[in-house]
């Protein structure tokens, strides 16, 4: 059990590392990451993260028009430095919240005013044509772990599946709600 134990934490603190250093700045209403430019005019980004330790890796999108771009991928932050990212990007984001209590936004959805926010993805009620989800129960040994697939068809035309594992009673609460707002 020992070994096992000291093989996964080696792989986890192996995951958590970067060796490359990225330059990352907002300019005029324009992101710079290394070389590479992006407008944000007109635009939004989203994040999506993922807990790593006492790092979180990050995951980072723009969202223009009917087009969701990657602006990039896994690059590693320790908390002070996600926290001057976060403020550095807030006023791009649809939201300018952070509901998060850990910094994963992996199977969460949470319900806003304005609209919801679902593993990192924000959405405005008014973008939204319709919505719709179904439940799966997987059963491993005697563990049972419903996975929840939730369909937005967006009024662009363009349709956004994501996966929530591990659905719960209040998850099943915020689904009931956002169907019944968004479906009327």
């Amino acid at each position: 059990f020992f070994v096992i134990q000291i093989i996964l934490n080696i792989v986890n603190m192996s995951s958590c590392k970067q060796t490359d250093e990225y330059k990352i700045e907002i300019k005029d209403n324009i992101l710079y990451f290394d070389t590479q430019m992006f407008p944000l005019t007109k635009s939004y980004l989203f994040f999506n993260l993922v807990d790593c330790g006492k790092k979180i890796s990050v995951s980072l999108y723009q969202e223009k028009d009917t087009k969701v771009v990657t602006i990039f991928q896994g690059v590693i932050f320790n908390q002070t430095e996600f926290i001057e990212f976060f403020k550095m990007i807030r006023p791009y984001r649809k939201f300018r919240a952070f509901p998060w209590d850990k910094f994963n936004t992996n199977n969460t959805l949470y319900v806003c005013t304005d609209g919801f926010i679902i593993c990192g993805r924000e959405f405005f009620y008014s973008e939204v044509e319709k919505i719709d989800w179904k439940t799966k129960a997987h059963y491993n040994m005697t563990a049972k772990t419903e996975v929840v697939t939730l369909y937005i068809d967006l009024k662009n035309g363009k349709r956004v599946i994501e996966y929530i594992w591990n659905a719960r009673e209040p998850l099943f609460a915020k689904l009931i709600y956002l169907d019944m707002r968004i479906n009327n």
